[in-house]
């Protein structure tokens, strides 16, 4: 049996993915997305963001509790699962949603974070191994062969924002 410990970490990490992930694919910067507390992977933790565009904020910030309430249900959440990770979570993201006056719109976010549940689970990984990541590990979790600074790696997440999933295509630039 997992200890408590461990599966709170867990929760934690695919949370604060869950924003990272969403905030690369929507087109902005992540400082830092992070454990807290490694020593308390009770206590929340905190992704850290720049130059996100206009609009994006409030689908960056759904995309952090319904990853974890998706991990906690092993499949797609309800309503009630959701709101029970906002409520429970001791995270901030229910109120910057409700300031925001989004929580709607937000959850545009849902199917994007669903095609990349694959590079969700990969970033929680990063984070709960070295206890935080960069923006470089969510581009790698997303197959961005360049990053997201142009060439491939734009044409990589176009294709993601307009609906393919991550590592189920392959992009090339060349002639006939």
């Amino acid at each position: 049996m997992t200890d408590p410990a461990s599966v709170a970490r867990r929760r934690v990490s695919v949370h604060e993915a869950g924003h990272a992930v969403a905030a690369v694919v929507l087109g902005a910067t992540v400082r830092i997305s992070a454990l807290d507390a490694p020593e308390h992977p009770e206590r929340a933790g905190h992704t850290a963001l720049r130059s996100v565009p206009p609009g994006a904020l409030a689908p960056i910030t759904y995309a952090g509790p319904w990853a974890e309430a998706r991990l906690r249900a092993g499949r797609r959440p309800t309503e009630r699962e959701l709101h029970a990770v906002l409520r429970g979570s001791g995270h901030l993201d229910e109120a910057a949603l409700c300031a925001s006056g989004q929580s709607v719109e937000a959850r545009s976010v849902v199917p994007l974070v669903d095609r990349c549940w694959i590079s969700v689970l990969a970033v929680a990984d990063v984070i709960e191994r070295r206890g935080a990541a960069t923006h470089d590990d969510v581009c790698a979790a997303l197959g961005l062969p360049d990053g997201d600074r142009g060439g491939l790696g734009s044409v990589t997440l176009a294709m993601i924002r307009s609906g393919a999933a991550p590592a189920t295509f392959s992009v090339a630039l060349g002639g006939p």
